[in-house]
């Protein structure tokens, strides 16, 4: 049960990733929120695909959504 809990809760945080082909959106924050006191930092950068030396590189599927379903 609550293993069900956790994908259903990283699969509706990975459709903010999803917007844009991927791409980011500027309309969506890119630092999400502060959970808890304990200064730790969770970083999932290949979220989203970017351009590095002139060529696009991929995204990672579900790197951002399980990042932030870890800082809960």
């Amino acid at each position: 049960m609550q293993r069900e809990n956790i994908i259903r809760q990283i699969k509706t945080a990975e459709e903010k990733y999803k917007v844009n082909d991927y791409k980011g959106n500027s309309r969506t924050p890119c630092v999400v929120e502060k959970y808890g006191d304990v200064p730790i930092l969770l970083s999932a950068p290949h979220s989203v695909k970017k351009i590095r030396g002139g060529v696009v590189k991929a995204h990672e599927f579900y790197t951002g959504a399980i990042v932030e379903c870890l800082a809960k």
